[in-house]
């Protein structure tokens, strides 16, 4: 059951993406949907979303983050982090250095 949800969850991310790509009103509503089923979909069946296709989602709209289309990216190369900013106004921060503790 674990490996056909995880399965799902890649499909609909894909289909979001291609939603996503085009660009429109009822497209975005889409893909945001196919995004939400798949959140649902992993707490259902106890099944983590991948962190490369985690790392791509907004965490406060919930829309698929494709730079250029619906986001912009910044790097803070004395961080170490790429920022994703979302057209909702919200940053995702991926890490690619080891931080300093």
């Amino acid at each position: 059951m674990k490996r056909i949800a995880l399965c799902r969850i890649k499909i609909l991310f894909e289909l979001a993406r291609k939603r996503t790509l085009e660009n429109t009103e009822e497209s975005r509503r889409l893909a945001k949907r196919y995004l939400s089923i798949a959140k649902r979909i992993s707490t259902h069946y106890k099944v983590k979303i991948p962190k490369e296709l985690k790392s791509k989602m907004c965490k406060k709209c919930g829309a698929l983050l494709m730079p250029g289309v619906n986001c912009k990216v910044r790097v803070a190369s004395v961080h170490g982090y790429v920022a994703y900013i979302c057209s909702c106004g919200s940053e995702n921060h991926i890490h690619y250095r080891k931080r300093a503790e």
